[in-house]
């Protein structure tokens, strides 16, 4: 890019056309939105489009208003953090940004500290500088605009250099004494936000922090300071427990206070996080049981409702709703995945009375919680009943055996309560005490039947929302209890096809539940019927909306019983091929249906080998399926990944003409691009080991290529420890080809030794076996290294005599 000029002096019809251009821009009429757009195709080009913006943003001489000098500020980020401008303008653009951390006006400074995030993120490591200057002013609006910033820093930029927040710490922890209330919280709320960094400034740093917490922030009830109270002690507890030793009893104390304080929910639940951090320490046990008397009461009154709770209004508007045969406003489907998703501080007091149940021991645990839960299980208030409930599932692994009838009992009967959010409830905790109504059955089979019943019923309720709960909880208890959905198998079917066809604001929730229990059932018989009666439901209610879905629970059925029904999947299959590769380049389709179908695909060459037919018909399509989908995004990757895999499970000879021309695009995904990439890139080293290991390529792979790319995978292994059994195994199976290939053996053996007991196929298992061991003694490598490997396998089972042979080798090398 071009230097911009040290003096600018802008061109005054340049700065009306951008001005005209952010008013238009906050108008509603279309025709205003329209002219808008045009005129900002027209400054787009202008070099110095940024210090036009700077300019009107801190200019408060011109004709502005506060909204448009923030639109312009917001215009100003975007750009800077999209890489439009000159260069040579980062000093002109902080200067107005930090004029305008002077101003009292909201959306002024807001803007001001979006601008000086964009710019460190993108390198401008000068704004620190300023900041540290602004924080030791006399103006308290710069001294709270300034930290505010920092905070935005903190939160935006992912690589933050700590040696910067090393020099800002001590000037916001000053702060933290500062006479002035607002500048006080701003300046607890950015050291909240640094703590997580650790900067080595933190640790000397704490007595202060401690001692404005036991002072003036400790004590204001301002609901903001709370919650940044809370929030400091959860850092501390997280990052510096070694730190806050002597202080700890305080800190629980205070910590159980703000627990215990229900009309704020918000500084609870921040409360709540505290203690389900605490509740996995390692110190756990020694913390909380001192502690059950106060800890289990106060998360058990957490769990009821509010009584202005948003989940009861709409649960309450629902049940008005099927009162007067009107369809609810929302989708109810989506408003069922919005509440499973939405956190609360009901949902997090129930896990972590869960997580105790788990970590404490069951003989302390129990004789504390269940005397309260019987409590609240007897209580005539619907809301606390259903609290009770709630805890119930929740608690599920510490229940007394002696009481399981009793809970089981009393489950069954609230599935037919009054209240639906009730009803709702026992469905879920029902289905979690599956392994205990197992056990009851031995001893009394109708606790089968009284069970099924009752999911059976729920499915039917009245109210969507409890019906979706009767179908979630038996897709639960099929996990602990196939047997039983075997056992009442047609009327399990009856009532899922009625599900499938008549609920159709819920389908996507049955779909799911159907593919879960599906994949529980172990009976020949039963797989049978699954595939026979549901088959034909499912492709009746096959379209746009829930596409995805269908596919996957097709899958699901799919097994060796399809084989007269393949010719009906498979003109699915090949309508959603077509239309995926009717335009190669177009990467933004539909990714979910199409990584359902082809994982369809995968279980479909599984399943029955009819299906090969169809690749046989349809080789073109598929091959630019997979070349398409290999290039796609992370779920289709993923998918396509799988499915060569499974095409080299199935015949590696039949498919490898499908899947040599992809060898180096999987080579090429063995290292994720980032977080969501794992998956896919678990699968491509996957799948390559075991195009590998087919023997149908010769030399024809690129075997060093692919050696590096795990290599260096395993040079990251603190960043991306998912995949590392995939990673170590198939590295192991690769170096049959190249026993002297350069490897870090340090890290490859750890998780090579840890790993190998776990993989199932016992010929993939050999195949890395002689290939490590080929290349310890082909190198010549450290004795530790060989006796790790030796160890490893040494309680293996091995049948191949070139697998023992090759562990004798390297066991001789050690000696």
């Amino acid at each position: 890019m071009a230097k911009a000029e040290t003096r600018w002096h802008p061109d005054e019809n340049v700065m009306g056309t951008i001005q005209r251009m952010i008013t238009l821009s906050m108008s509603h009429r279309p025709e205003d939105q329209a002219e808008a757009m045009q005129l900002g195709n027209t400054v787009k080009d202008v070099r110095e489009v940024n210090l036009y913006l700077a300019k009107i943003f801190s200019d408060k001489t011109r004709s502005t208003t506060d909204s448009s000098r923030a639109v312009a500020g917001l215009l100003l980020k975007n750009n800077i953090v999209r890489g439009i401008g000159a260069e040579g303008e980062e000093t002109a653009i902080t200067k107005a940004a930090l004029l305008g951390l002077k101003e009292p006006t909201p959306n002024t400074r807001s803007a001001a500290t979006s601008i000086l995030a964009a710019l460190v993120c993108g390198g401008a490591g000068e704004v620190f500088a300023e900041l540290k200057q602004g924080l030791d002013s006399q103006n308290e609006y710069e001294i709270e605009g300034c930290l505010i910033a920092l905070k935005k820093i903190t939160e935006d930029c992912e690589m933050l250099d700590t040696q910067q927040l090393d020099r800002q710490l001590p000037s916001c922890l000053s702060l933290l004494a500062h006479p002035a209330k607002n500048i006080r919280q701003a300046a607890l709320e950015t050291v909240n936000e640094m703590l997580p960094h650790r900067p080595d400034a933190a640790s000397q740093g704490i007595p202060s922090i401690l001692s404005a917490l036991s002072s003036e922030l400790w004590q204001d009830r301002d609901e903001r300071t709370r919650l940044s109270v809370c929030r400091t002690f959860f850092e501390l507890t997280e990052n510096f427990d070694e730190c806050i030793e002597p202080v700890f009893p305080s800190i629980l104390d205070h910590m159980l206070r703000s627990f215990s304080y229900r009309e704020t929910p918000v500084v609870a639940m921040e409360a709540c996080e505290f203690w389900l951090s605490l509740a996995q320490k390692p110190f756990a046990v020694e913390v909380f049981t001192p502690l059950l008397d106060r800890i289990v009461p106060a998360a058990l009154q957490a769990t009821v409702y509010e009584k202005n709770d948003t989940e009861v209004a709409d649960f309450l508007r629902e049940e008005q709703g099927v009162e007067t045969g009107e369809r609810p406003r929302q989708d109810v489907a989506e408003n069922s995945k919005e509440e499973a998703s939405e956190w609360s501080l009901r949902k997090g007091a129930a896990l972590l009375l869960d997580t105790l149940s788990v970590t404490l021991e069951k003989e302390k645990y129990f004789p504390v919680i269940f005397p309260l839960l019987s409590t609240m299980l007897g209580s005539a208030e619907w809301s606390v009943l259903e609290a009770g409930l709630l805890v119930l599932g929740a608690v599920v692994e510490c229940v007394d055996s002696q009481s399981t009838e009793t809970v089981v009992s009393c489950l069954l009967c609230n599935t037919q309560h009054p209240h639906g959010l009730v009803r709702r409830i026992s469905f879920w905790a029902l289905g979690r005490f599956g392994q205990d109504i197992a056990r009851l059955r031995r001893t009394k089979t109708s606790w089968g039947s009284q069970t099924i019943e009752s999911f059976l019923r729920g499915m039917g309720d009245q109210n969507i929302k409890v019906r979706v709960s009767a179908v979630d909880g038996l897709a639960c208890l099929s996990q602990s209890d196939s047997l039983l959905i075997e056992e009442s198998l047609q009327s399990v079917l009856s009532g899922l096809i009625k599900a499938l066809r008549e609920d159709a604001r819920a389908r996507k929730d049955v779909l799911y539940n159907i593919s879960v229990i599906a994949g529980t059932v172990a009976d020949d018989n039963a797989k049978r019927e699954f595939t026979e009666q549901l088959l034909d439901p499912l492709l009746g209610v096959y379209g746009d909306e829930e596409a995805a879905q269908v596919l996957d629970c097709i899958g699901a059925i799919s097994n060796r019983h399809i084989s007269s029904h393949i010719e009906k999947v498979e003109r699915i299959v090949h309508a959603v091929l077509a239309e995926y590769t009717e335009d190669m380049e177009d990467l933004e389709g539909d990714q979910d249906t199409v990584s359902a179908c082809v994982g369809l695909m995968g279980r479909l060459i599984e399943a029955d080998r009819g299906a090969f037919r169809f690749y046989a018909a349809n080789a073109d399509l598929v091959r630019r399926v997979l070349s398409k989908a290999a290039r796609d995004g992370a779920d289709a990757r993923q998918a396509v990944f799988a499915l060569i895999g499974d095409m080299h499970r199935a015949d590696s000879q039949f498919f490898s003409e499908f899947c040599f021309p992809l060898a180096r695009v999987l080579v090429a995904n063995f290292v994720p691009a980032d977080e969501d990439s794992v998956a896919a890139s678990n699968n491509a080293v996957w799948a390559y080991g075991l195009m590998h290991s087919s023997g149908c390529y010769g030399d024809s792979l690129p075997a060093a290529e692919s050696v590096s790319a795990l290599n260096y995978v395993l040079h990251r292994a603190e960043e991306i420890p998912f995949f590392f059994e995939t990673v170590c195994v198939t590295l192991g199976k690769l170096l049959l080809s190249a026993p002297s290939a350069e490897v870090n053996l340090e890290v490859f053996v750890f998780y090579w030794c840890r790993y190998i007991g776990a993989v199932e196929d016992q010929e993939e298992q050999e195949r890395s076996i002689i290939g490590v061991c080929s290349h310890l003694v082909a190198k010549q490598c450290s004795p530790q290294y060989g006796k790790g490997v030796v160890e490893a396998v040494s309680h293996l089972r091995l049948f191949s005599k070139e697998a023992v042979n090759a562990v004798n080798s390297v066991d001789a090398q050690c000696r």
